[in-house]
C-alpha cells in the first residue's frame, strides 16, 4: 500500500513505515493525528506511552494531537458480536464483511475475526487485536507523556461527551 501511495503522490509527500513509538521525523508540527485505530493497535501500556511520546515529540508548543479509539464503556455495554456490513464498490461490485469480535479477560483487548467476500467469489480473512480505553485511563497516560490538556468527545461530534452507546471516540491533547 505504501508503494501505491508513493506512486500516486504528486505533492512531495513522504511515506515512512515503522513502529509509531520509534517515529522521529526531526520536524515539529502544529497538528499530529493518529486516526483509524492507530492507538488501539498499541496493545501494552508501554506501546501507548511510546505513541503519545512520539506525538508530543513532533508538536510545537500549543500543538494538538488528535486520535480516535474504541471507548471502553461502550465496548462493555454493547459487547462485540457478529456483525455484517455490505458495500457497493465504485465499479458496481459488492463486498460483504463479516466480523466476529470477542473480549479478552485482561488488558482491555478485543479480538476481531474478519471474513471479506467479493462478488467474484474471492474470500479474505484477517484477525485484529485492538485495545479499548477508558477516559480516566487515557487522561493519566496523556498527562504522564507530558501533554497539558485533554478532551474527549464522541466521534465525529467531538463537542458531545461520549457515552455507553459511542464506540468511536475522539481524543484531543495539547502540547505544553
Amino acid at each position: 500500500m505504501i508503494e501505491l501511495a508513493r506512486q500516486g503522490a504528486t505533492d512531495g509527500s513522504r511515506f515512512q513505515v515503522g513502529e509509531i513509538s520509534g517515529l522521529d521525523l526531526t520536524e515539529k508540527f502544529d497538528l499530529a493525528i493518529m486516526m483509524f485505530a492507530v492507538l488501539g493497535y498499541q496493545l501494552s501500556d508501554r506501546d501507548v506511552a511510546g505513541a503519545f511520546e512520539a506525538g508530543l515529540k513532533h508538536l510545537r508548543p500549543g500543538g494538538l494531537l488528535i486520535f480516535d479509539f474504541w471507548y471502553g464503556p461502550a465496548v462493555i455495554a454493547e459487547k462485540p458480536g457478529p456483525r455484517t456490513k455490505e458495500i457497493t464498490t465504485p465499479g458496481g461490485g459488492r463486498l460483504i464483511r463479516h466480523g466476529e469480535g470477542r473480549l479478552e479477560a485482561t488488558g482491555n483487548l478485543c479480538t476481531v475475526d474478519y471474513r471479506i467476500e467479493t462478488d467474484k467469489g474471492e474470500v479474505f480473512q484477517e484477525q485484529h487485536r485492538v485495545r479499548y480505553f477508558f477516559g480516566g485511563e487515557l487522561e493519566g497516560m496523556i498527562l504522564a507523556a507530558g501533554f497539558v490538556n485533554f478532551h474527549l468527545g464522541y466521534f465525529p461530534d467531538y463537542e458531545t461527551a461520549p457515552g455507553p452507546q459511542n464506540w468511536n471516540v475522539l481524543g484531543i491533547a495539547t502540547a505544553p
